[in-house]
């Protein structure tokens, strides 16, 4: 990564339950990306230490951080930052208004600061309103009217499903080969794995349809889709619905929180 240390750059960090992506974004341009499994490590250091050999060489001058997880792993990733890059890492929180946007809890704290951050993103595409769909550990469906958060649904992920479907059964655990057909499956194996996502499909065009019928938000609407899980729903998703596939919707947000701060006069991060 040599030719990173020519600019210098900006580190994002969306660290989930499943994996730590992360980006160099400099001028607002990305310039690498990447992304670490918890599963394939013992804990946050063996984790960081890998992402410091990844960014070996970078000019980092800033880290942002959007976090779901222990409050232990947000210790260390500040501790590897100061230690690593002698910067501070900044965490970015849920507040009732950011970038033009209101949220939709009556608490905004209990809100997951990942799934604000991609309604954040989401504000920035032209559109009278916006289906946000994170496909991760959980599925969580949000919904953007305008400029008003309007709440969301959280299921759970097609591996949760998957393993609670037989947590209680006598029968061999199934691995799925995710199916996307939306064909009824003709053994176990493949009625499993076209039945879970043809389930969270029918959530997102359940509520993009509910959204359509009440009105008041005018009948441009689109689906924006992320997570590890998001190219499996396209094709089970309506014909008529304006659907994208966006990588990068949470640290794309983490970006919009920084350079738009609250308008109530106090930084997001």
């Amino acid at each position: 990564m040599s030719d990173l240390a020519l600019c210098r750059a900006q580190l994002q960090i969306d660290v989930g339950n499943t994996r730590l992506k992360w980006r160099l974004c400099s001028q607002n341009e990305v310039k690498a990306r990447g992304f670490l499994v918890w599963s394939d490590f013992s804990g946050p250091p063996e984790l960081l230490a890998q992402l410091a050999v990844a960014l070996a060489g970078a000019a980092v001058e800033s880290v942002l951080v959007s976090s779901v997880a222990a409050a232990e792993v947000a210790v260390a990733i500040d501790q590897w930052a100061r230690q690593c890059f002698d910067v501070e890492a900044r965490f970015a929180v849920v507040s009732p208004r950011a970038a033009g946007v209101d949220v939709g809890y009556d608490n905004p704290a209990v809100l997951g600061v990942d799934r604000w951050l991609a309604v954040l993103a989401a504000s920035a595409y032209q559109a009278d309103g916006v289906v946000v769909v994170d496909c991760g550990s959980a599925v969580t469906v949000d919904v953007l009217c305008g400029s008003q958060h309007r709440g969301g649904y959280i299921v759970p992920g097609l591996r949760l499903m998957n393993a609670a479907l037989f947590q209680d059964t006598a029968r061999v655990r199934v691995v799925p080969d995710w199916q996307v057909s939306g064909l009824p499956g003709r053994d176990t194996v493949s009625a499993v794995s076209s039945g879970l996502p043809l389930m969270v499909a029918g959530l997102v065009n359940e509520v993009w349809s509910r959204q359509l019928a009440q009105g008041g938000g005018g009948q441009h609407w689109k689906v924006l889709l992320t997570g590890g899980d998001a190219p499996l729903l396209v094709a089970l998703l309506a014909d008529k619905m304006e659907v994208l596939v966006v990588e990068d919707l949470v640290l794309d947000g983490l970006s919009l929180a920084e350079s738009r701060p609250l308008d109530r006069g106090q930084g997001l991060i």
